[in-house]
């Protein structure tokens, strides 16, 4: 379970790495103090990155189905669900 934790943080940080960046840089666009990040003013319109994202998203998906041992029936609920 150590190891899938490892990797669903993995994950995680891979998306906050392409939605977010740290305050001070270039490409930041405004200071947020309670976090000390900021959104990237490209990300809502980089439709690579938001693919990136979705794919990313979708392992970890994978990564909560094994951790909780769902059926292929209970994925295919879940996802349904989702698609609403």
């Amino acid at each position: 379970m150590n190891k899938m934790n490892n990797q669903i943080e993995s994950l995680v940080s891979q998306i906050l790495s392409i939605t977010q960046c740290i305050t001070g840089t270039l490409a930041c666009d405004y200071e947020n103090t309670d976090r000390n990040v900021c959104a990237t003013s490209d990300y809502e319109t980089d439709q690579q990155k938001q693919s990136q994202v979705k794919a990313l998203e979708k392992q970890i998906d994978q990564l909560v189905y094994k951790l909780y041992n769902l059926t292929e029936e209970e994925i295919k609920i879940i996802e349904e669900e989702n698609k609403v």
